[in-house]
């Protein structure tokens, strides 16, 4: 058998407490409406703003920062932001001491300045309403209060001083500091400047690349004499070694005069021809190496011809000896050749020197270029800082004329307006409750009825509370009377 009470039941107890349900459901609805008519109205001004991305929201790099590298705000995290801002305290009481706490709250009049807006604050937080518009970067601001007029008063004091706080608070600050920055690094670029150019008065180092290339071109061509001067010395020292070990082989006798027969002519001329080879031998070596192949053939012609010499003695002509003329003009080639080579030396040891110099030069100039592009990487940095400052100087200065004209990215795209019915008590709604509370009551009662009532209406009643079957149910019957 079901423990729950049937709906037989349950109309049993409704009926049999009739009286009470009807109190129940008749008495809540009409203290509502009672109630709403006795509240009192309170009306509520409401404002949209719109949220655009700008100016004030894009993130400003400091002196040394990539600007690449700063966060950025998204719109939603924007629009809380500005959300913060209306709800902020210091925004309410600003609002309050221009209004007056005694205009808006006037049992407060009489309290301490302190805790009236301390009070008030509290009151002005409660009254207000901000909240984002779904899927946009509108925001609706709404003020109740039982004075209609007083609610659109305190919305435009309040979103007046709102933008006020706004541009202040997204400021781009001032332009002191930015020139005050802008003057030291003037100072600075004008100081390196300076020393850059007494530096370059200093050393001579004005025009470094022309230079090094002036020095390297003078150099190569002290180089390239020096380098001729070289061989020919070599040639030189070459032609005297020769010299004197040609004075060292030749005879200091030679045959001057030959007593032979006719048939010895041809001997004789010999000699002559010996001495003749000598001789060019000796002018060819002032011009030509001695390993030039013309030397070579001449010397071949002189080894033949001293050959036919040595055959012509051998033949028992008879010769007159004397001091041999060749080593004279061995020696005056000598001579010639040794006076050469003292003013060649003396030459390449004045171009070594020059080069050495050159080097010199060119090594204090490498030094001279690397401390005038120091200071010129340094004149750089602080001009590129200078145009950065600049930069940001013209930028600051646009920010504070668009401040001091109060151009924001906050808009007011509804201005306050007032509903023209109060939102609160609503009628409507405070009947609903009634009804619903005196539903609630009925149901209660039956209820309590069915739980807690000590009378048996129904056979499953009996059954429910037995938990027995009832066999045979009969009719209230009324006593008999009396005979």
């Amino acid at each position: 058998m079901s423990t729950l009470p049937s709906v037989r039941e349950l109309l049993a107890a409704v009926f049999r407490n009739v009286r009470w349900i009807a109190v129940a459901l008749i008495v809540p609805p009409v203290i509502a409406i009672v109630l709403a008519f006795v509240f009192p109205k309170v009306y509520q001004a409401d404002a949209k703003l719109l949220i655009k991305p700008g100016r004030e929201f894009m993130p400003t790099a400091n002196m040394g920062q990539n600007e690449f590298a700063l966060p950025s705000s998204t719109m939603s995290e924007v629009v809380k932001s500005e959300i913060e801002i209306l709800n902020s305290k210091d925004l309410a009481e600003s609002t309050l001491k221009k209004l007056s706490v005694g205009s808006l709250y006037p049992d407060l009049a009489a309290a301490p300045e302190d805790v009236a807006l301390e009070r008030a604050v509290t009151r002005f937080g409660q009254q207000i309403e901000v909240d984002q518009i779904d899927l946009s970067n509108v925001v609706n601001v709404g003020f109740k209060s039982e004075d209609s007029a007083i609610a659109t008063k305190v919305l435009d004091v309040l979103l007046a001083d709102f933008q006020a706080r706004h541009v202040t608070a997204y400021s781009s600050g001032q332009t002191e500091p930015i020139e005050a920055q802008i003057a030291a690094k003037q100072k600075d670029l004008e100081a390196l400047d300076a020393k850059r150019i007494e530096y370059q008065n200093a050393t001579g180092a004005f025009s470094i690349p022309e230079q090094r290339a002036s020095l390297i071109q003078q150099r190569a061509a002290v180089q390239t004499l020096l380098h001729d001067a070289e061989i020919k010395s070599s040639a030189l020292e070459q032609q005297v070694a020769f010299l004197k070990k040609s004075r060292a082989n030749t005879p200091k006798t030679a045959a001057i005069e030959s007593e032979t027969d006719p048939s010895s002519q041809g001997a004789n001329d010999a000699v002559q021809q010996l001495m003749a080879l000598r001789q060019k031998e000796q002018e060819m070596l002032q011009r030509y190496q001695p390993t030039a192949p013309a030397l070579v053939q001449l010397r071949s012609q002189i080894a033949q011809a001293e050959q036919f010499v040595q055959q012509a003695k051998s033949s028992g002509a008879k010769v007159k000896t004397g001091a041999n003329p060749l080593l004279a003009s061995i020696d005056q080639q000598l001579l010639t050749a040794e006076s050469e080579l003292t003013p060649i030396n003396t030459q390449i040891d004045g171009y070594k020197t020059q080069i050495a110099n050159f080097d010199d030069q060119l090594k204090r100039l490498q030094e001279s270029e690397l401390e005038v592009n120091n200071l010129q990487r340094q004149i750089d940095s602080l001009s590129a800082d200078l145009q950065n400052l600049r930069t940001n100087l013209e930028q600051t200065r646009l920010a504070q004329n668009m401040d001091q004209a109060k151009i924001s990215s906050v808009s007011i795209i509804d201005a306050p307006r007032l509903e023209p019915r109060p939102v609160f008590p609503k009628k409507t709604m405070f009947a609903i409750a009634g009804i619903a509370i005196g539903a609630l009551i009925a149901g209660l009662i039956t209820l309590l009825s069915l739980a807690f009532g000590n009378t048996i209406i129904t056979v499953e009643g009996a059954e429910r509370i037995f938990s027995v079957p009832v066999v045979a149910a009969l009719p209230d019957l009324k006593p008999l009377a009396a005979k």
